[in-house]
């Protein structure tokens, strides 16, 4: 039967087969969590840039709004100068109205272009002269400054927000999930629809995004197998190896034996890299602490070890 002696240099011995092989399975973790790692990153990245281009569509849906109604509201006030114009031209000028006049009146917002409004001020200064027309005309003359106005890019670009919001959240809801070749189709339609209707630097970004995007390419390394090392620590860890007693060995040994434990837990549950790592870690500063027990209670001068009773072997033949 082997001594105590024995037992521990099994143990020993069970580590330094063990170490290399966890080191190179350690590494192949640690591969998968640097591309884990790298991935959530890449895919965290894509989903800002994709909600930043939905959030550019947004503010354009507002400010184009923002301007309708300030067409609106100059349209309206420049009608109300033109009411009050028109009064004094019937009584002053033509009892029939001014025909230019009543067609501002009657006029759509959709017609109140700046071409409009220019024809408008070049009437107003050579036929209503000396009849108030300053406050219509600055109106008038805000509206041409305004510069062409596109009634429906509003509208457009709120619909095309909802529409790229939608892709976002449905493709990119958890990274588990996610699939490039998913996404990209369902952006391609709303990139060609951007284009088409103006939004090209905002199509071009969403372009750019996906084109950038590394989560294209990258391949997540294989899992390792630990078949092994768990090999080794059934082997190292028959019965007849067992360390069941001893004066102070026990405080040693009990510690390998319960991190060698946790760690096989954690490579039958085919933990991650951390939790792994950690579990050998305990495992390693258990077999540190057997090591210099074992060097300052066994192994005596001229190297010789003395079993668990503190004899030397065949001290008494």
């Amino acid at each position: 039967m082997a001594n105590n002696n024995e037992k521990i240099q099994n143990l020993l011995e069970a580590y330094s087969e063990v170490t290399p092989l966890m080191n190179e399975y350690l590494q192949k973790l640690q591969d998968i969590y640097t591309y884990k790692n790298n991935a959530r990153s890449d895919f965290f990245t894509l989903k800002r840039d994709l909600n930043n281009v939905v959030q550019t569509l947004r503010v354009i849906a507002r400010k184009e709004k923002r301007k309708v109604e300030r067409l609106d509201f100059l349209l309206k006030s420049a009608k109300r100068e033109a009411a009050q114009i028109e009064d004094k031209y019937i009584e002053n000028v033509d009892k029939r109205g001014s025909k230019e006049l009543q067609e501002l009146l009657a006029l759509n917002i959709s017609e109140f272009s700046e071409a409009y409004a220019e024809q408008c001020i070049l009437y107003s200064r050579t036929k209503l002269r000396g009849l108030g027309i300053s406050k219509m005309n600055s109106y008038l003359t805000t509206r041409v400054e305004m510069g062409a106005i596109n009634f429906e890019k509003s509208n457009i670009a709120k619909q095309l927000a909802v529409k790229l919001s939608s892709a976002v959240n449905g493709n990119m809801s958890s990274l588990k999930k996610f699939s490039m070749e998913t996404l990209k189709s369902d952006l391609e339609p709303i990139t060609l629809a951007l284009s088409d209707f103006g939004f090209v630097a905002e199509a071009e970004n969403i372009k750019l995004s996906v084109q950038f995007s590394s989560l294209d390419y990258r391949i997540m390394p294989e899992r390792p197998k630990s078949d092994d090392i768990s090999e080794i620590f059934h082997s190292r860890r028959a019965q007849n190896m067992y360390i069941r007693r001893g004066y102070t060995v026990l405080n040693f040994s009990r510690p390998v034996y319960k991190s060698m434990s946790y760690l096989e837990r954690a490579l039958a549950e085919n933990r991650e890299y951390v939790g792994t790592k950690n579990a050998f870690d305990k495992y390693r500063a258990a077999i540190n602490d057997l090591e210099n027990y074992y060097y300052s209670s066994y192994v005596q001068v001229g190297g010789k070890p003395k079993n668990f009773h503190g004899h030397h072997p065949n001290e008494h033949e």
